[in-house]
């Protein structure tokens, strides 16, 4: 079942109306997301006792790498640009924090960094899985 009817106070939106929003959110997506969060912790209680940390890769059918869409490792051995991200979910799964970075760039050196400045950002202390 999906939470966004409940996040915007009765006003009808689909999620393809917040996907579609997500175009227009662009950078300032940490934003959204911190905004996302107080909605959804006014309603439901976050459990923080684990949390779960993913990285994954989006290629790009474009012909040219610009800005953070650069060629790099892909998981499906696609040589078009492709850009990471990283994701922290709470206990219950719902994504807490997201941060994007540059596809040319391993997951590696942004994996313990990325997760402590969630972390922190965001007051958890429970295990990271």
């Amino acid at each position: 079942s999906s939470v966004f009817p409940y996040l915007y106070h009765g006003i009808p939106i689909s999620e393809d109306q917040v996907y579609d929003g997500c175009a227009f959110v662009g950078e300032s997506y940490k934003k959204y997301i911190e905004l996302f969060n107080h909605c959804y912790e006014t309603y439901y209680k976050r459990d923080f006792s684990s949390v779960f940390f993913d990285c994954t890769n989006y290629y790009f059918e474009i012909d040219r790498s610009k800005e953070d869409k650069q060629k790099g490792p892909s998981k499906e051995n696609r040589h078009e640009p492709i850009i990471g991200q990283a994701l922290l979910l709470d206990s219950d799964l719902v994504p807490l924090a997201m941060q994007m970075y540059p596809g040319n760039q391993s997951e590696k050196p942004y994996i313990r960094k990325i997760i402590e400045e969630m972390k922190q950002r965001y007051k958890v202390s429970g295990k990271t899985v």
